[in-house]
């Protein structure tokens, strides 16, 4: 039911009630006002209507929170500074509450600034660093781009200090790269592991590499899940033919003749005028034969 309007009392148009015939217009006007302040609708019919209209959406609508008593609280003066006062009450008792409250809100905001620009600047140190740790790693003297020269601090390092940053990211996947080309596989695989990236070659190159340390630590397995992972990360034709054809050869090492020949015909018939294609087709008629000979 739609909320009752409001309307402003009038004089009663309709027939004198019997009980004020006889009464002198004095006498009769004063019984109006009393009555009138009983019941401030009377003599309106409207308003009257009005009223009990209102009773009934109240009844209705009991957990209505602008309707209290029958009444619009939006429409009642009185209502509404009760309201308020009840409000303003709550305010006072509890601030010590409502101030902590939007303290600890404040507080995670700013916290949370700083901590982002901190970490910012954490990232741009990173960087710096690895300037001259890159350049020993990109002329193989690994011992110094793993573990610095003295003055400049080495991949290790900064992987550990800023791993939180890009710098540090990026720093785990030179150290992996370097400790596997130092045999040192069990390592490698650990900062390989730590290497996250949405990068199209780098993370692809990473399970690739982490293949690599498996397979030379004899977890074939391991190895040719790694592979075909890295072969169907962001697949594109420059790079997964040649990580599809490191897990066939993975295959063949665990004796998986048949599925070999699935991954070379991956390559065939996904990669036709990939480099790899041509191994591949001499590897799958090796591996048919050993396939079919089983």
């Amino acid at each position: 039911m739609a909320k009752p309007q409001n309307y402003v009392p009038q004089r009663p148009t309709g027939p004198t009630p019997k009980s004020l015939r006889n009464q002198t217009p004095e006498e009769r006007l004063r019984a109006e006002q009393n009555q009138q302040e009983r019941d401030p609708n009377f003599g309106d019919p409207e308003a009257q209507e009005a009223a009990r209209a209102a009773a009934e959406y109240a009844a209705a609508n009991p957990t209505d929170p602008i309707v209290e008593g029958g009444t619009s609280v939006l429409e009642n003066a009185d209502l509404l500074a009760d309201r308020l006062e009840a409000s303003e009450e709550f305010v006072v008792r509890n601030r010590n509450l409502l101030l902590g409250v939007l303290g600890a809100i404040i507080a995670v905001a700013v916290g949370g600034f700083f901590f982002f620009q901190y970490r910012g600047g954490q990232d741009e140190k990173g960087q710096s660093a690895m300037f001259t740790a890159v350049n020993y790693f990109e002329v193989d003297s690994l011992k110094q781009a793993l573990n610095g020269d003295g003055q400049n601090p080495g991949l290790l390092a900064i992987a550990d200090e800023y791993g939180s940053t890009k710098a540090g990211n990026l720093a785990h996947f030179y150290a992996g790269t370097a400790l596997l080309k130092q045999g040192k596989f069990a390592d490698a695989a650990a900062h390989l592991q730590k290497f996250k990236s949405d990068d199209l070659l780098l993370q692809a190159r990473a399970y690739c590499l982490e293949g690599d340390a498996a397979l030379e630590q004899g977890q074939k397995a391991e190895a040719e899940a790694l592979y075909l992972k890295a072969a169907t990360y962001k697949a594109n034709p420059q790079f997964s033919p040649s990580y599809l054809l490191k897990a066939a050869v993975a295959q063949e090492s665990q004796n998986k003749y048949g599925e070999a020949v699935k991954t070379y015909d991956r390559i065939l018939n996904d990669y036709p005028t990939s480099p790899e294609a041509n191994d591949a087709k001499r590897y799958r008629a090796r591996a048919e034969a050993l396939a079919g000979g089983k």
